[in-house]
């Protein structure tokens, strides 16, 4: 019935985190997060590359354009490129600086890449997600017939794969699940797009973890109810590690504290670096949870700087 639940609630409300089904249904964020992945592995659910505070945000398909609502919470380069990829609707990836190229390959929400093949050489180009396929068809085609005229002409064949992705390897190796293919005038040329690639894979394994619920994740949610924390936003970054934000209620009011929960035997100095790295990116304070100890040196760095903390998860 939860599961029903979750859907109507999304439907009603458009694309929501797991922090606010928890509040809906009553119950604690880790179980939300399973039971939204479980509908994401259903297809059911689809949910964003784009995360708040750490969160994706799981939304009913054809809900796609209300993720737009929540593109403020890019960075300042990811929204120069989202603006940019929103009027221009389409973009030759060698033509912009490298770092709009960086920032266009991680705001997968909003950018398409398309990757087109021809006489042994490759171009990407990137699709505003919403653009008709016939739009960019013609764009594309327009484009290479103008620049390869001469070469087409002499070879009278042109072979072209268009594909969409949603899995990022590096700019020079990325793979892309759809395929077209031009015949042998670009112009004549129709295309054939394929059915998107389901986020599938990527969540059933996403819930397989949630479901196993290694240790380290029932210590958390026990240590998550017995504390005094208001838990704002839970987001898994790996396996057995967590992140998020979360309100802690003191003599001088309510503080936000971005926090980091690591399964290890040690946190390092190198833990507590890259735990300032991000605090300082949400310009907030960190409390680093782990079930393990804190190494002399990383003990050391806390005292020298007064925004991080440590709290041990007893078993």
């Amino acid at each position: 019935m939860s599961r029903e639940k979750i859907l109507k609630i999304i439907r009603d409300k458009g694309p929501v985190i797991p922090s606010q089904i928890s509040k809906e249904i009553g119950t604690n964020i880790l179980f939300a997060s399973a039971m939204l992945s479980e509908l994401v592995a259903r297809r059911e659910l689809k949910v964003s590359h784009l995360k708040i505070g750490g969160s994706p945000l799981y939304y009913v398909p054809g809900q796609e354009t209300l993720l737009e609502n929540f593109s403020d919470k890019l960075n300042e380069k990811e929204k120069a490129a989202y603006s940019l990829i929103k009027n221009k609707r389409l973009l030759k990836d060698k033509e912009e600086p490298p770092l709009n190229r960086v920032a266009l390959r991680a705001i997968k929400d909003f950018a398409i890449p398309l990757e087109v093949s021809f006489n042994d050489h490759k171009e990407i180009f990137w699709k505003w997600y919403s653009l008709d396929n016939k739009e960019a068809e013609t764009y594309i085609k327009g484009a290479l017939h103008s620049e390869n005229q001469t070469e087409i002409l002499e070879q009278k064949q042109v072979l072209t794969s268009f594909q969409d992705t949603s899995k990022e390897d590096s700019p020079t190796k990325e793979k892309f699940p759809n395929h077209v293919k031009f015949g042998q005038d670009v112009k004549d040329t129709k295309i054939k797009f394929k059915k998107e690639k389901t986020q599938k894979a990527e969540h059933e394994t996403l819930l397989r973890e949630e479901e196993e619920k290694d240790n380290f994740s029932i210590k958390l949610e026990a240590f998550f109810k017995s504390s005094k924390f208001n838990i704002k936003e839970f987001g898994k970054t790996k396996k057995s590690e967590y992140e998020g934000t979360l309100d802690i209620n003191t003599a001088i009011g309510t503080i936000t504290f971005f926090y980091i929960a690591k399964n290890k035997k040690t946190i390092t100095e190198k833990d507590i670096g890259e735990a300032l790295a991000k605090g300082q990116l949400k310009n907030l304070q960190v409390i680093i949870l782990s079930s393990g100890d804190i190494s002399k040196k990383a003990n050391q760095m806390l005292e020298k700087f007064k925004t991080i903390y440590y709290k041990k998860i007893e078993a």
